[in-house]
């Protein structure tokens, strides 16, 4: 399902691969590229593949030119790019209220 308002109160049905006869057992997701958002990760059994399907943000690709609203829990923004929390404290929060306590 695709999320339509942003708000998570209207949802519509999102095809995101089809192929026929294909026999999927096992989906899954994570951050498998390490950018912040949720990837999607399909298995299947018959066809003995893994597809990964990764999820394509504002946030993507945000090294040359850093964004606060994409630091991730654990950093902090420090007036030019996102930094990890330093050690004996830990991050709160996302984006713009990600922040180190």
């Amino acid at each position: 399902y695709e999320n339509m308002n942003g708000a998570g109160t209207s949802w519509s049905p999102h095809l995101l691969y089809q192929v026929s006869n294909a026999q999927g057992h096992y989906v899954s997701t994570g951050d498998v590229d390490g950018d912040g958002d949720i990837d999607l990760l399909a298995v299947t059994m018959a066809e003995n593949t893994i597809s990964v399907f990764y999820a394509f943000t504002s946030c993507d690709n945000t090294t040359t030119k850093p964004l606060r609203s994409c630091c991730l829990r654990g950093e902090r923004w420090n007036g030019s790019h996102c930094v990890t929390c330093t050690r004996g404290f830990y991050g709160t929060g996302v984006g713009k209220s990600a922040e180190c306590l």
